[in-house]
């Protein structure tokens, strides 16, 4: 058995905790990130994924964070390009990539959504980018550096962006790996363009995701002064609330006072899928959304293929495998994530996407080692 395959499968609760303790003393650790809707959960949050105009949302450079979302529970730490190591006490990607061109060492970089960062990987050394540097290496005496370029809720719109102007290198292979995100996003577009009028600035542009659907409407609603008043009266009683919740020692307490701010006075104040996600829809309408957007999935991709063209990187593109598309048996972990989850609307699109593109890939190693080998040699 190899080594990678035995940590994986020794990897135990006692381990992530001793994790836990080194990067508590670290100076750039920011706390612990929970799924609560707590103004104060929400400010931690802000501090590790930053809002931008362009990329929707960008992962904080140099901070470190530990992640307890929907019983997942996990450690990520960022370096000076924003980039989420492969190991806690990793050199930085810079330095990396840096050394690996003086050694002539091939440089991958991944893209992708939650998956790719490393949501449900617990540490960072078993994220996919990290697991296929270790296993070309021990495996296929293959040296790489593989670059984890992954953002959470990233589509492939802002993977294509962030190739396109945030890429300051030039990797030998580019990876993209998504799909989930991607018919989110792209089916949820659609649904609010034919539900609202098409003069409206509540709409889905190409090349877009649903983040910026939100800074849209944020920016008109800046004059409502209806809008404003209510949005700082909220923000007014969540600040008082948290201040009054970290005075108290009583977990209890200060939990129920969480839960009454995110309830009773909620700093977001608006939905832009409100009454989109139990749309029900005709088989003929879901089939011609499914086209819409498998053929946007698609045009996206050719233009990322034409981008590392033009830059000499080989650019590969893997279909992202979901548990709605699976035909293996679910193991105890992911039976448990399904019913912690929320229920998807019209997830017979999600299901159905893979056909539509005809990419599926079933398992992301099974298929990525092969045509690394047949690349590299």
């Amino acid at each position: 058995m190899s080594t990678i395959k035995k940590q994986v499968q020794n990897f135990n609760s006692y381990e992530f905790e001793e994790s836990i303790k080194l990067l508590e003393s670290s100076k750039d650790f920011i706390g612990y990130g929970t799924d609560s809707d707590s103004l104060e959960i929400v400010l931690l949050w802000r501090k590790f994924f930053q809002p931008s105009s362009f990329f929707g949302h960008i992962i904080a450079k140099n901070v470190s964070i530990v992640s307890e979302f929907k019983g997942l529970k996990d450690i990520w730490v960022t370096d000076s390009m924003g980039v989420c190591k492969n190991n806690i006490d990793a050199d930085d990607t810079q330095i990396r990539i840096n050394k690996a061109k003086d050694d002539n060492v091939p440089i991958i970089a991944f893209f992708g959504g939650s998956t790719m960062q490393g949501v449900g990987s617990y540490l960072p050394n078993f994220t996919i980018p990290s697991l296929v540097e270790q296993i070309l290496l021990e495996e296929y005496n293959f040296k790489t550096v593989c670059i984890n370029h992954g953002v959470a809720g990233w589509s492939s719109s802002e993977e294509l962006n962030f190739l396109i102007h945030g890429l300051d290198y030039t990797p030998s292979h580019c990876i993209f790996y998504d799909g989930w995100n991607c018919v989110w996003n792209f089916y949820n577009g659609i649904l609010l363009n034919n539900q609202f009028k098409t003069d409206s600035i509540i709409k889905w542009q190409k090349g877009t995701s649903l983040r910026h659907v939100e800074y849209d409407y944020q920016n008109l609603l800046q004059f409502s002064i209806l809008w404003q008043i209510k949005k700082t009266s909220n923000l007014i009683f969540n600040k008082f609330l948290l201040y009054i919740s970290k005075s108290l020692n009583i977990k209890f307490w200060r939990r129920l006072l969480q839960k009454i701010s995110s309830i009773f006075f909620p700093y977001k104040r608006f939905n832009i899928l409100y009454n989109l996600n139990n749309k029900s829809l005709s088989d003929d309408l879901r089939d011609n959304y499914l086209i819409q957007i498998a053929t946007e999935y698609l045009r996206i991709d050719k233009i990322a293929n034409l981008v590392c063209e033009s830059r000499a990187i080989n650019f590969i593109h893997f279909m992202q495998p979901t548990l709605l598309t699976t035909n293996r048996p679910y193991s105890l972990r992911e039976m448990n994530l399904l019913e912690l989850g929320d229920p998807l609307p019209n997830s017979e699109v999600f299901s159905l996407f893979s056909d539509q593109t005809h990419l599926f890939a079933s398992f992301f190693l099974q298929l990525l080692l092969p045509r690394f080998l047949m690349l590299f040699w």
